[in-house]
């Protein structure tokens, strides 16, 4: 990887030259925004790759950069040449880019595209644009398409991605002679990541996408799935898929429409941060995907946090849980995110640690942060869920007696947990200072072997007692790091003329 360096600081001169040379450790440049690269280079670049000069340059990572269409166009073309062929990944442009840009790019790419990797996040798109990128990579071969923060796509747009997407499909199908007319196809059939972030996608949008997902097919798209029912495909995708649609109004109205993208093994890994789901959307999801036709669901991460996610719906989705694991529906499910969902508390902790507690359960990757998980919760996490290997239990507001409380828990360390994550509980000194002890306390179990190794305790009170503790433990218990706050005095030692980098008065380090 090049990081575009060159004669002068701002020319891209000698990268081009390398690039030009077929420099075999040059497989990828990434180009920073303080370098020159425009249309006199990109123009450049591309005919570079027509002339069939490169063969190793496979990735081209460009963004920030304002680039015009002409220059964008010309860059398609060398893309669709055979010289092209080996360029996989291409992240270019900048905030002006636009659906001028894109049509300009992609057009040529029409025929043949070999892209296996596209950013386009960040580019000022509507509807017009994620039309051209349906039309020209939804039949590809492409694994990875990103167009995050592009609030003006929308729920039109996302029917243009797909429905373009299909077009594309269809054709490629009725030109095929070789082709078997009775086997599937679906739009973007290799995708293997899509990321829709704050896209101001609703629910509209979602059931365009989840349809077109699920089948290319006119009849099953029409009857697939609604808002409150679903019907599973004849067929399956070829590759379950990574969906980030975080920062997008779906609303509880999307819950099943996702639960469904589930249970068909559509997806692997689903994050919907802030998506406005509530109780209702988060169960209706959870009740979809445990309908899976499949004896296994294939998801192994789930983002729900910010959701507003409620006791009610906590206890309702652990029940949903425990009845999945018995038929071992969710024995793929390692990673679990549901922080930042403040009215959780600490029944719905304790009925989520139910759950978790199950010898089938796999989830080993656990955050509930900022849930209210209270004293009761967070002791529940720690006692009875021998899968985690990794628990935040960051701004749950546990102060001195939650960490007094839970520190008898931790007597030597911890049994399973490798990393701990009690950060921004606003505890003071002594609390802290009797956490810390109690992990370096020998614990009376013979048999006992402690796994932690890595303890977060940023936003709590520190002291010269707590900074002893640490110490000591460096010194028995070197496998142990803890991220606590600086010393203040250090802290202004550090900034001195640098202005305040920090948010607050204190800010986490890691001791080593």
């Amino acid at each position: 990887m090049v990081w575009g360096s060159a004669g002068g600081f701002k020319s891209c001169d000698s990268l081009l030259q390398r690039v030009r040379d077929n420099d075999s450790k040059l497989t990828s440049v990434v180009i920073l925004p303080m370098k020159t690269f425009g249309a006199t280079e990109v123009t450049t670049l591309a005919q570079i790759l027509e002339s069939g000069l490169n063969t190793n340059l496979k990735s081209i990572s460009a963004s920030g950069h304002k680039v015009p269409p002409e220059a964008l166009e010309t860059l398609g073309k060398a893309l669709a040449t055979t010289g092209g062929q080996y360029v996989k990944q291409l992240s270019i442009g900048d905030e002006s880019m636009g659906d001028e840009g894109v049509v300009a790019l992609l057009q040529p790419l029409l025929e043949t595209c070999h892209l296996e990797h596209v950013d386009f996040g960040f580019k000022s798109l509507s509807p017009t644009g994620t039309a051209m990128i349906g039309k020209a990579l939804g039949a590809s071969g492409l694994k990875k398409l990103e167009i995050y923060r592009n609030p003006t796509i929308g729920d039109d747009g996302m029917l243009a991605l797909v429905s373009n997407a299909k077009d594309a499909v269809d054709s490629k199908q009725d030109d095929d002679d070789d082709d078997d007319d009775d086997a599937p196809q679906f739009i973007f059939s290799s995708l293997e990541f899509l990321d829709i972030s704050e896209c101001a996608v609703g629910p509209k949008g979602m059931e365009a996408l989840t349809k077109r997902l699920l089948s290319s097919s006119e009849e099953e798209a029409t009857t697939t799935t609604t808002t409150t029912t679903t019907t599973k495909p004849t067929q399956q995708r070829p590759k379950a898929m990574e969906l980030i649609a975080s920062l997008n109004p779906l609303t509880s109205k999307s819950g099943a429409l996702l639960g469904t993208l589930i249970s068909t093994n559509t997806l692997c890994k689903l994050s919907v941060k802030k998506c406005q789901l509530g109780d209702d959307g988060i169960l209706a999801l959870m009740e979809a995907a445990s309908s899976s036709l499949s004896a296994v669901v294939l998801l192994s991460s789930l983002d729900l946090s910010q959701n507003g996610l409620t006791t009610v719906g906590a206890s309702g989705m652990a029940s949903i849980l425990l009845k999945a694991k018995q038929q071992q529906q969710f024995s793929s499910l390692t990673e679990l995110n549901l922080s930042g969902n403040r009215d959780v508390g600490p029944q719905g902790v304790v009925e989520l640690a139910k759950a978790f507690s199950s010898p089938d359960n796999n989830v080993c990757t656990l955050d509930m942060g900022s849930t209210s998980c209270g004293i009761e919760g967070a002791a529940a996490l720690l006692q009875n869920c021998p899968s985690l290997k990794s628990l935040r239990l960051f701004d749950n507001n546990l102060q001195c007696e939650g960490l007094e409380s839970i520190a008898p828990h931790l007597q030597g360390g911890h049994l399973t947990l490798e990393h701990l994550d009690l950060g921004g509980n606003r505890a003071k000194a002594p609390a802290v200072a009797t956490l810390l002890s109690s992990i370096l306390k020998e614990n009376p179990d013979p048999n006992f072997l402690s796994v932690l190794n890595t303890v977060e305790l940023g936003g709590n009170q520190g002291s010269d007692e707590v900074e002893e503790i640490i110490t000591s433990m460096s010194k028995s218990r070197p496998e142990i790091d803890v991220a606590r706050d600086k010393p203040k005095a250090q802290q202004n030692d550090e900034q001195e003329g640098e202005g305040n980098l920090f948010q607050n008065p204190n800010t986490s380090w890691v001791q080593h």
